[in-house]
């Protein structure tokens, strides 16, 4: 089969318009310093069919602001799994993850709480050692009548064996409010201080991969943070926009960099 993949390639980063799991199998063998990915959630997999077939434009974004945002932020494909199905489907990228990972290497995924057991699950039948689960909590939530507000969401942690001593201590708690809907571009951003922090536990220079780049906040993140990047968007659409972010980032951290050199 012919490789048909769209490549944006920049100083410190890689992204690949593609199948996570075909573009997974490329990368070299014992390569990456840190997996730090946020993967279609599947909301609602333990819930109803008719919930889990619902557009994911009317699952994330908020009835106000659907018509208006409709074109901006299309919808996304493989939200619609049951548990069993979501389970597997982390199983079978989270091993090829597993291989490609660095011994002392480590994952962090992103899940509701819907799917916290199974993300948990999955990645220990990967052969990951699951090592505990950090929270987002989203400081501007909105509140549900006679329910508690649902202003966290989980990432799950995991190693490679024993976590590497080149790696950095950082919150277990990362506050910090959701992405408004006027800034985003995609439907479940998550906002750039949230993964700044996360990707900071990987030293500068460190090689971080996000499988289900979206529009590659995870990559700007890690430029910022003085890492490299590879990334895979299975959306055309989105990997441009993708790319667009990672081309701008490194433009603007070329710009600020500091010159060395004797007077003129």
């Amino acid at each position: 089969m012919s490789d048909t993949r769209t490549s944006y390639i920049g100083e410190n980063y890689q992204l690949d318009q593609a199948n996570a799991l075909d573009w997974l199998k490329t990368l070299d063998d014992n390569s990456i310093d840190l997996f730090a990915t946020d993967p279609p959630y599947s909301s609602g997999a333990s819930l109803s069919r008719s919930r889990r077939m619902k557009k994911t434009s009317t699952q994330y974004i908020t009835t106000e602001s659907r018509k208006r945002l409709a074109e901006k932020l299309p919808d996304f494909e493989g939200n619609h799994m049951d548990a069993h199905s979501y389970r597997e489907f982390t199983r079978e990228w989270a091993s090829l993850a597993f291989e490609k990972t660095k011994q002392g290497g480590a994952c962090f995924v992103f899940c509701d709480w819907s799917n916290l057991s199974n993300v948990s699950d999955a990645l220990q039948l990967a052969m990951w050692t699951f090592r505990g689960v950090l929270v987002w909590n989203k400081t501007n939530a909105r509140p549900q009548l006679h329910m508690p507000r649902r202003q966290a969401e989980f990432i799950v942690y995991a190693t490679k064996g024993t976590p590497s001593d080149s790696f950095n201590i950082i919150p277990g708690v990362i506050n910090s409010p959701n992405e408004s809907s006027k800034n985003r571009l995609h439907q479940t951003q998550k906002p750039l201080t949230v993964m700044q922090q996360l990707t900071a536990y990987a030293p500068a220079g460190a090689i971080i991969c996000d499988p289900f780049a979206g529009t590659a906040t995870t990559g700007v993140a890690a430029l910022i943070n003085g890492q490299q990047f590879k990334g895979c968007e299975y959306s055309s659409e989105y990997a441009v926009r993708a790319a667009a972010r990672l081309q701008e980032t490194a433009r603007q951290l070329a710009y600020t960099k500091p010159t060395t050199g004797g007077e003129n």
